[in-house]
């Protein structure tokens, strides 16, 4: 093999869990490739493995957005900002980030795409740029309020699945418009102040404050779609609307349309810091996390994706 491969995946995600088959199938192929396979059982030993790899030019990954964010921390922690082009496997449950890098189907399948493109340069590249959250966390999404309760609901089950999350917002919108317990559980709003690049917004109160350096953030809904003309910047957004209204909105955010309450805020940004007198609750890709009082949210290294050519999805 010309290009130096890593295989990371995560026998932990659901989707992974409720195929095992699969992990086999992508350590067979590896091993046939000459390429290295890593499947720790904790996110922790994975992390280690990342860490253990040495020189790398390929790092595919497998096992779903919260898999994703550990790996590529532990990447930044190793390689520092020279960081090898990186293969999101469509493996997970949710897939965010692997269907906003053009990846569909089956991570095998995809897997021998990225193999074949070791020897032949068959993909494309596409710079990207992580978040680094609270200094310590690297990823494409954040959000606090709703996101991060949102997804403490999706969770709440063993091998939670999409359909479970597609439940989930159409009882929360349903709620929100009679004003019923689970949407007043979703929505305890967030009090806090929020600086933008250095400019401190009116607001104290919000539904949810997020930001993406990728469009989709899950449910075919796109609403980062600054970060495309952007480049080096994320895409920040502060919901100040009421549920209801936010409920109202959501058509128009799943076609990719620009917020129309007066009340919320969306804008291209390098940095955002949130202060606040409760301690920070949040998510980062998918995965939950808790910081202090104050939480720096901003654009960290890049990176280059590989990505089906135009005309062509992997594993489709």
């Amino acid at each position: 093999m010309s290009r130096r491969v890593a295989v990371l995946a995560s026998p932990k995600s659901g989707a992974n869990r409720r195929n095992p088959r699969r992990v086999e199938q992508l350590a067979s192929l590896s091993e046939d490739a000459g390429a290295t396979f890593l499947a720790p059982e904790s996110l922790e030993a994975l992390e280690a493995g990342v860490k253990g790899l040495g020189e790398v030019d390929i790092l595919a990954i497998n096992g779903g957005d919260g898999t994703l964010h550990r790996v590529l921390t532990a990447a930044v922690e190793a390689f520092g900002e020279d960081l090898p082009e990186v293969a999101i496997l469509p493996g997970g449950t949710m897939n965010i980030a692997a269907r906003s890098s053009g990846w569909l189907g089956e991570p095998v399948s995809a897997l021998e795409r990225v193999l074949a493109h070791a020897e032949t340069a068959t993909l494309e590249r596409r710079r990207h740029w992580l978040l680094r959250v609270d200094e310590r966390w690297y990823g494409f999404l954040w959000g606090n309020g709703l996101i991060a309760r949102f997804l403490e609901v999706y969770e709440e089950v063993e091998n939670p699945t999409a359909a479970r999350a597609a439940a989930i917002l159409a009882r929360g919108s349903a709620s929100a418009v009679v004003g019923g317990a689970f949407a007043k559980r979703l929505t305890r709003r967030w009090h806090g102040e929020v600086e933008v690049d250095g400019e401190v917004l009116e607001r104290r109160d919000w539904l949810a404050v997020a930001a993406g350096t990728v469009e989709q953030i899950g449910l075919g809904f796109k609403p980062f779609r600054f970060v495309a003309d952007h480049p080096g910047q994320m895409h920040a957004v502060g919901l100040g609307c009421s549920i209801g209204r936010f409920a109202f909105e959501l058509p128009g955010v799943y076609r990719r349309q620009p917020l129309q309450a007066a009340d919320n805020v969306e804008v291209p940004a390098r940095r955002l810091v949130l202060r606040s007198d409760e301690r920070a609750t949040f998510m980062v890709d998918g995965d939950f996390h808790r910081g202090g009082n104050e939480l720096v949210v901003e654009v960290g290294p890049s990176l280059d994706l590989l990505v089906p050519r135009v005309g062509g999805v992997a594993g489709a």
